[in-house]
């Protein structure tokens, strides 16, 4: 029994890395689609872009504040300092 349980963990571990990867090179691919001055607007330059993407898929640890949230507009994954209405309180 204990086989079993191990090896559906192993599938659901690797399932999960699978998807971390698709997001990866999801984020790259759109990413490298915009021009100089877009990616200057939100932030990044070209030689950037994998280490944003490896943040935001959570393969790589998250170095940057702008890659606590998704450039999709997704809501904060996590918060290294408090709003700024927070800190008025």
């Amino acid at each position: 029994m204990k086989f079993t349980k191990w090896c559906g963990e192993m599938v659901i571990r690797m399932i999960a890395a699978e998807r971390r990867r698709a997001r990866l090179r999801e984020t790259v691919m759109r990413l490298e689609q915009l021009d100089a001055r877009a990616l200057h607007d939100i932030g990044l330059h070209s030689t950037e872009i994998r280490s944003m993407a490896g943040e935001i898929a959570g393969l790589a640890d998250a170095t940057r504040v702008h890659s606590t949230r998704s450039l999709a507009g997704m809501p904060l994954l996590a918060r290294s300092h408090p709003p700024q209405k927070e800190l008025a309180r």
